[in-house]
């Protein structure tokens, strides 16, 4: 059987077909695999910067309401920022 498979004329361009396409599938599945990854970090390092433009602005609006507590010590704005502050540490 293997012999008349062989002596087919179309057996080489077959098997050959067969090959490419399993190597094309092999490729397909590592860019996928690739593409997951870097989309897993493109995600947490978005998560990263937005996690430290947060800790910016809480940094700024508090020293703000340092500021604002010195020069005005009535400022309910400050102190309310000040206390939310405190018991958040």
């Amino acid at each position: 059987m293997l012999e008349t498979a062989l002596a087919h004329p179309h057996f080489l361009a077959l098997a050959a077909l067969a090959a490419l396409t399993g190597a094309l599938w092999a490729i397909s599945r590592r860019f996928e695999r690739d593409s997951q990854t870097l989309n897993e970090r493109l995600l947490a390092e978005r998560d990263r910067a937005t996690r430290r433009a947060i800790s910016e602005q809480k940094a700024a609006q508090l020293a703000w309401a340092e500021a604002e507590g010195d020069k005005n010590p009535e400022s309910r704005l400050a102190r309310g920022i000040l206390e939310v502050n405190r018991r958040n540490l």
